[in-house]
């Protein structure tokens, strides 16, 4: 009886590291496929963006905020500035 049970434990054992070992390998596989990035979908969707640029008495600084502005990491055709005088 003693074996019996020794043996329904091992199988038990087995049956566990398998079922733990499998899920962890796919937890990983799914971690991977979602935190990989694919060069040419990169640019693939970006919506439209249009940035508003409040100024009044800014001659010295509007430059360097359109500057700005110009050198994001987005794709030129999808978005546009507009620089609004706001009267404050």
């Amino acid at each position: 009886m003693y074996t019996r049970l020794a043996n329904m434990e091992g199988a038990t054992e087995i049956i566990t590291y398998s079922f733990i070992f499998l899920t962890l390998y796919f937890e990983v596989f799914l971690l991977i496929s979602f935190l990989e990035r694919k060069p040419e979908e990169q640019g693939e969707f970006a919506p439209k963006v249009t940035v508003l640029i409040p100024c009044y008495n800014e001659e010295r600084t509007i430059s360097q905020t359109i500057d700005s502005v110009l050198a994001l990491d987005y794709p030129k055709e999808s978005y546009s500035i507009i620089v609004i005088n706001d009267g404050s």
